[in-house]
């Protein structure tokens, strides 16, 4: 190899397989330079390798320790000897470490630090800062001498610059006071040198297990470069702005957090707030927690939105929403409790009471989430926790909305289910039936007019044969569903009656359709007139559906219309397996709303247990509400009875990660939805999961944002959303910041409130064949 070769830093460097003469020649002087500046720094003779090979004929004895035994024995600082002893050992130690095999000497640190423009200043100054705790920690009589005789160490690292120490002289820094670990544990000295107190005992404990020349060069780059490859210090370093013997005088790269958040940074979580402080000095964007975190396999590059982000209404849940859904849950039980009489069952009920009860404490304190017990689904538990594990166990406050959401409402069944005679207790289905009833209005007059419709399909009306009639009608049982989605009980929780029923009228869908921002539903319907055309036997549509009660009520009724039409053969709905987000619907839920509009009188006249509370009594049907629900129980059944009007459940649907994992996670599953004609996904949760619940930017597409779902994939995705969470994609240029400028929508805070509400609705058609 051509000798000039030998000063190479990396890749960049090697002129060998260069083909242009001028570029060969470029690369070859900047070699020749550094070589020169080399020898020139070098020739006063102070040469550290022949020091300590001298050192190594001679060795040097200091309380039953050579400095080469040091070396060999792994740099061990014992902190059971005396001051004295400890800086005649650990002052030879370090500097030795700094080169031997164990240190720089086999990352080719330099010195005097060349000029050559590839060697940054910056991770030159970390070094110093590493020099200058050592030299704080001698003045400190904490364990280390500054510098070395002469004999030791190189002129070169004599003549460093240090920081100022005049001030930790005066008053010991506590940042740099030994840990208990540091005192009782052997390690090599250049742990304590380093600034936080965690970091410095993470060292300790991963002393053996780690690369440490890997952890150097991500340290210093350039200086430590041992055959790691290109120099990583673009997106992996740390930076020493002041006061190096404090944790804020420090800023570490992304790069650097990522990697060594799980090991070295275990704890540190002051490395992201003084870093942030740094980076606002520069006008930078502060790093967000969800930034950091390992991303899961087969989800997107983009970060997701996090509950430690306090522009995101994920901030907003955790402290506010979830509490009150947990606190509604042990109402709801405290309520059962008071009907029983089974003495073991009262004694179990009360100990739900209490683990709901510490789930909310452990919440609003942002204590560590914990793995799950298995509960009879060893996989899908283990599921969960892998995943809880890859983030690193974190706390309430500071994980990924999406995952964290999901696993609450898996917690909460997880309660139910060690139980012996709660497991197959829905907490939630008091509200479930309580938000039906209260939807009275609205479901009366979507009976009439369902009927109304059908009887003008049957008759083979104009309605059955104009094209521009049916899109219309088309059309607005889209709408229809589309804003049956407003009665979302996780969300509203605090409607009352006369709010409900305001949300579900005629008037009020005609006035929310300028709120639907992205609008793909004549899309939808080309997609199945054409296969309707063409005479293509099997046309499945299948619904992922979202809340029970009145917005499953509009699901049926866009079912029944689709069948009736003949732009669907098959409607296949897939529920939900466990109780979820509050009012998802069930298996059991389809039970209760056909038992209440198969028997109306019963379910809409009897004194609810509120009503007899507040001495209420319901109004009552006339004969045309009631033979209107039994038109429409009988036709339903009907569908149900001749196989076109399918449920199957998945238990998939409740699994934690997005829905980009879905070809690869529940391939049947995915098999299944490829057979459907149109697969519409319904709800905020599920447009959440199409698209990651990452921080796309408003304007991308929403075929891009769904991922393996997306063209290709063979699955037609409709998507029915109002907004009420952060994510949304699919929007023209400037919308969301117009949005933004209005009456609470964000305005300059950053965050985009205005898809909070439920005011604004988006439907997304992506066309995977």
């Amino acid at each position: 190899m051509h000798s000039s070769l030998t000063e190479a830093c990396g890749p960049d460097d090697d002129w060998s397989g260069v083909k242009e003469r001028a570029e060969r020649r470029k690369i070859q002087n900047r070699l020749n330079v550094r070589a020169h500046r080399k020898r020139k720094a070098l020739e006063d003779g102070n040469l550290l390798d022949n020091v300590l090979a001298s050192r190594r004929r001679k060795p040097r004895t200091g309380a039953g320790f050579t400095t080469s035994r040091i070396a060999t024995e792994g740099l061990v600082s014992n902190h059971a000897q005396t001051n004295a002893q400890q800086s005649r050992n650990t002052r030879q130690a370090i500097f030795a470490h700094l080169r031997s095999n164990r240190g720089l000497g086999e990352l080719k640190a330099r010195f005097p630090i060349s000029r050559d423009h590839l060697i940054p200043l910056i991770q030159y100054n970390a070094l110093r800062a590493i020099l200058t705790n050592i030299h704080v920690l001698y003045i400190c009589n904490l364990i280390i001498q500054p510098f070395p005789d002469s004999s030791c160490v190189p002129t070169e690292i004599q003549r460093v610059v240090l920081w100022d120490t005049s001030q930790p002289a005066q008053e010991p820094p506590d940042t740099l006071q030994l840990t208990p670990l540091q005192q009782r544990r052997p390690h090599g000295p250049w742990i304590d040198t380093l600034p936080l107190a965690k970091m410095r005992d993470n060292a300790i404990m991963l002393e053996g297990s780690f690369d440490f020349e890997e952890f150097m060069t991500d340290c210093f780059g350039a200086l430590c470069n041992s055959g790691h490859g290109k120099d990583s210090s673009g997106d992996c370093g740390v930076i020493a702005w002041s006061d190096p013997w404090h944790p804020r005088g420090w800023e570490f790269t992304e790069g650097f957090i990522r990697k060594w958040k799980k090991s070295m940074l275990e704890g540190c979580e002051d490395t992201i707030e003084t870093t942030n402080y740094w980076r606002s000095l520069r006008g930078e964007e502060p790093l967000q927690v969800s930034q950091l975190l390992p991303k899961m396999e087969f989800d997107p590059e983009t970060p997701q939105y996090n509950t430690s982000d306090p522009t995101s209404f994920a901030s907003v849940t955790v402290v506010r929403r979830w509490p009150v859904i947990i606190t509604q849950s042990i109402d709801d039980v405290h309520r059962t409790l008071s009907k029983l009489d089974d003495a073991d069952k009262v004694r179990e009920g009360k100990r739900v009471i209490e683990s709901l009860g510490a789930l909310k404490y452990e919440m609003l304190h942002d204590r560590k989430m914990t793995p799950l017990e298995d509960d009879g689904f060893p996989d899908e538990i283990a599921s969960y926790n892998n995943e809880l594990e890859k983030l690193g166990n974190p706390t309430w406050q500071k994980v990924p909305w999406l995952y964290s959401e999901c696993y609450m409402y898996r917690r909460i069944h997880n309660i139910f289910r060690l139980t012996e005679h709660w497991k197959s207790y829905d907490v939630f289905a008091r509200q479930k039936i309580k938000g039906l009833r209260d939807s009275r209005a609205g479901v009366l007059e979507l009976a009439a007019r369902y009927k109304e419709l059908l009887e003008q399909i049957r008759s083979n009306s104009s309605v059955a044969h104009d094209e521009e009639a049916e899109k219309i009608l088309f059309a607005e049982m889209f709408d229809i569903c589309l804003w049956g989605n407003a009665t979302d009980l996780s969300l509203l929780t605090t409607l009352t009656h006369d709010d409900i029923q305001r949300l579900q009228g005629a008037k009020a869908r005609k006035a929310a359709e300028e709120n639907i921002l992205a609008n793909d539903v004549p899309a939808a319907y080309e997609l199945l007139k054409k296969a309707r055309d063409a005479g293509e036997k099997e046309r499945q549509v299948d619904f992922v559906l979202d809340n029970a009660g009145f917005e499953l009520y509009a699901d049926l009724i866009l079912a029944g219309y689709l069948l009736a039409s003949g732009l669907a053969t098959r409607v296949v709905l897939h529920p939900k397996s466990i109780p979820w987000f509050v009012s998802d619907v069930m298996p059991a839920d389809f039970a209760a709303l056909l038992n209440a509009i198969s028997n109306p009188r019963a379910f809409f006249e009897t004194q609810s247990e509120e009503e007899s509370f507040q001495d209420k009594t319901p109004a009552p049907l006339a004969d045309k509400e009631v033979q209107d629900l039994l038109f429409l129980f009988q036709d339903w059944a009907t569908h149900h009875a001749e196989g076109e009007l399918l449920i199957r459940p998945n238990r998939y649907w409740t699994a934690a990660g997005s829905f980009w994992r879905l070809p690869h996670e529940e391939k049947t599953l995915y098999e299944d939805l490829k057979a459907s004609k149109l697969v519409i996904f319904k709800g905020d949760l599920n447009y959440r999961k199409l698209v990651a619940d990452a921080k796309w930017d408003p304007t991308t597409s929403f075929s891009t944002a769904i991922g393996s779902l997306g063209p290709g994939s063979g699955v037609n995705v409709l998507a029915l959303r109002t907004c009420k969470a952060d994510v949304v994609v699919g929007l023209k240029p400037g919308t969301d910041e117009e949005l933004r400028a209005t009456e609470d929508g964000g305005g300059d805070s950053g965050a985009r409130k205005w898809c909070w509400s439920g005011k604004w609705a988006v439907v997304s058609l992506s066309n995977g064949s």
